[in-house]
């Protein structure tokens, strides 16, 4: 028994070896970030000074569908695979595009970025703090 705790705390610690909290590898990333669907669904990333958030889901009435973290998770990165993680066995997400301030208005779908704004890509969707 005490050999199969080891070896998964050992897996774990492997997994876990190039992942770094967003708050270090990139302060960008800290903040509330939004995306809306095509059926109006809401998506909101919580991403706080520490590393450590959560994500809603809402429906086009406001209703919260699914909520990862009602603990607040910590959130994780892996630059060499582009990947961003909320926490080890949660949610994770492709980084098509690194947090970065826009320099002119973004029309996407239902999301709009506006001049100034820090937008970020995941999983080919835009999210604007």
């Amino acid at each position: 028994m005490k050999q199969i705790i080891a070896i998964a705390l050992l897996v774990i610690l492997l997994a876990s070896c190039k992942k770094e909290a967003v708050h270090k590898f990139d302060p960008l990333f800290i903040g509330t970030w939004s995306h809306q669907e095509d059926n109006n669904e809401f998506w909101y990333l919580d991403i706080d000074d520490k590393s450590y958030g959560s994500i809603t889901l809402y429906d086009s009435s406001g209703n919260d569908l699914q909520v990862y973290g009602e603990n607040p998770k910590r959130w994780r990165v892996n630059a060499s695979k582009n990947l961003l993680y909320h926490s080890l066995f949660n949610k994770k997400f492709h980084i098509d595009k690194y947090p970065e301030i826009a320099q002119q208005t973004i029309m996407n779908g239902l999301d709009t970025i506006e001049p100034g704004k820090t937008y970020m890509i995941l999983d080919g969707d835009f999210f604007v703090e």
